[in-house]
């Protein structure tokens, strides 16, 4: 076949990748508009397959295949793709500036999934929300997508917000974190919620010694001090500076963040503890 023939063709698996489709849906939706058919464990070109403009191609490597035409973009078919279109974790964080592997970490939260040694599989409670269970053609490793109406979700919804809240916007004070602690501010529930979701171990407001100080955040498997200095009220500054002390009598490894460090605690925070051994994902 000539050059022209390939650039002016896509496979049924470029196609899927331009519409962002699972390539198993794309195969289902031609499937579903008769355009093509399963026969004999190979999917082969119906007539009307035929008259939209597929043709046939092979390859050493992948035997004989279906091709497209570029303009069948325009069908009416794949311009409604949209509603077949899934989300992987990062198109579904977007949206939010949630990184994906945090929206991982909240889908597991809500029971729809959960991490094995083979990645991110779909349970029955995700299997109820239309999630999808794929494989990664190169690694193996399994994942998932979701239908696109799954950021109007009710719960997932509820926990984004409860995740993002900002002082600004917490008019009757509702600073429980997600699992379950009367936090002293927001900025504490969201060091909390974050440090929940990534799976660290830590104490909240955890004594220090014999003092009458307490220490913000406390990670005992690896012995490390996370403190919040986001106010500047007198009395913040006294308590900061005795616990400052406290940590250098006592050796206390001690990572100190100011709120810039609440705009991104995926990279910024992430990237502190793995300073001090701590792995957050």
């Amino acid at each position: 076949m000539s050059d022209g023939f390939s650039q002016d063709y896509l496979s049924t698996s470029a196609l899927a990748k331009a519409l962002k489709l699972p390539v198993k849906n794309m195969f289902a939706m031609l499937a579903e508009h008769g355009w093509i058919a399963r026969r004999q464990e190979k999917w082969v070109l119906t007539a009307k397959g035929d008259y939209e403009g597929g043709q046939y191609r092979r390859s050493e490597k992948y035997g004989e295949y279906i091709v497209w035409p570029k303009d069948v973009f325009q069908h009416h078919v794949l311009q409604g793709a949209s509603k077949h279109l899934h989300l992987n974790a990062s198109d579904i964080g977007e949206e939010w500036g949630i990184p994906g592997r945090l929206v991982n970490r909240m889908l597991a939260e809500l029971g729809w999934i959960q991490h094995t040694v083979k990645g991110w599989e779909l349970t029955s409670q995700g299997k109820a929300q239309h999630g999808l269970q794929l494989e990664n053609d190169d690694s193996g490793a399994l994942y998932c997508v979701w239908p696109a109406s799954i950021r109007e979700q009710g719960a997932l919804s509820r926990l984004v917000s409860h995740l993002l809240v900002q002082a600004s916007d917490d008019l009757f004070n509702n600073t429980r974190s997600i699992d379950g602690h009367d936090c002293d501010s927001v900025e504490h529930k969201r060091l909390c919620d974050w440090l929940y979701l990534v799976g660290i171990q830590y104490a909240y407001q955890r004594d220090l010694g014999d003092s009458d100080l307490r220490a913000d955040f406390y990670l005992p498997q690896q012995r490390v001090y996370i403190e919040y200095w986001g106010n500047t009220k007198p009395h913040d500054i006294v308590q900061r500076m005795a616990k400052q002390r406290w940590f250098e009598e006592h050796d206390g490894t001690v990572i100190e963040l100011s709120a810039h460090y609440l705009d991104d605690l995926d990279h910024s925070l992430a990237k502190l503890l793995l300073e001090n051994g701590v792995k957050a994902y």
